[in-house]
């Protein structure tokens, strides 16, 4: 779904020896001199009768940030229909699917404040993402521009930012390269809430003429083609959270657990 121009983001595996070791052993070989013991992969080794030990499969995985825009100016319609609600919907959605694809998963928003969750991986970060995600509301005076600009010195400069918002203008991008200079704007992708599809009466060309302007790899969606799955994102396509005194999020409201995942991970 997103533009192959920029790799930045992909999870590449490296296949040259590292110091580093990461929690996934990709394959056995036999043991030489100098191996560490820890390393000894005991099952192997007692099927062949030989010492063998686990060979790690270091990884040079970056995030993806995820960026909506709650910026209330921008957004159209009504209640569960709105952009606000699809968009909401959407990066809960793509959230899921890449901490699915064991990809790093983190969120930054401007929604009252800086708002963030870290990037984790693994299917049960969901939950913490989502707990960050929920309670987010439009407001006024937020400002893609201003959350990208809290988000540079958290990246790395493998991250990739998806950016989603219904807004297409410019202005945030030029706000962005005057804060924050160019160097930003090659790691950004765009979604694209189409306008029109929310009540909007822009001229058909607007997306073409955007991309055009700004450069920058964009996917375009229509407000159809974001549903809500009752029972994975919940009633009125929000979670709800409850926060016990020890810290742990409890979700209310959710009719079934979602396939392959459980509460609290």
């Amino acid at each position: 779904m997103l533009a192959q121009r920029i790799a930045l983001g992909d999870k590449h595996s490296l296949r040259q020896p590292v110091t580093a070791e990461t929690i996934n052993a990709f394959t056995t070989r036999n043991y030489q001199p100098g191996d560490p013991l820890r390393r000894i992969h005991w099952p192997t080794t007692a099927r062949r009768d030989s010492l063998f030990v686990r060979v790690f499969d270091p990884e040079s995985t970056s995030a993806i940030w995820l960026v909506p825009d709650f910026n209330r100016a921008c957004h159209l319609g009504d209640g569960d229909d709105s952009s606000i609600e699809k968009m909401v919907v959407l990066t809960a959605s793509l959230a899921n699917y890449f901490l699915r694809q064991k990809v790093s998963i983190g969120l930054a928003a401007d929604a009252g404040g800086f708002k963030i969750s870290p990037p984790r991986q693994g299917k049960a970060s969901l939950w913490p993402f989502l707990k960050v995600l929920s309670p987010l509301q439009a407001y006024p005076e937020a400002s893609l521009a201003l959350a990208l600009g809290h988000l540079r010195p958290l990246i790395s400069n493998r991250d990739l930012i998806l950016v989603i918002t219904p807004a297409l203008n410019v202005d945030w991008i030029n706000q962005l390269k005057l804060t924050t200079g160019a160097a930003l704007i090659t790691r950004l992708q765009v979604i694209i809430l189409d306008p029109n599809s929310f009540g909007a009466k822009l001229p058909e060309d607007s997306f073409a003429n955007w991309r055009m302007q700004t450069g920058i790899p964009a996917l375009l969606i229509k407000n159809e083609e974001i549903r809500a799955v009752e029972g994975v994102f919940g009633h009125a396509s929000r979670w709800d959270f409850r926060v016990t005194g020890t810290g742990r999020a409890i979700a209310h409201h959710v009719p079934r657990v979602v396939e392959g995942f459980e509460e609290g991970g």
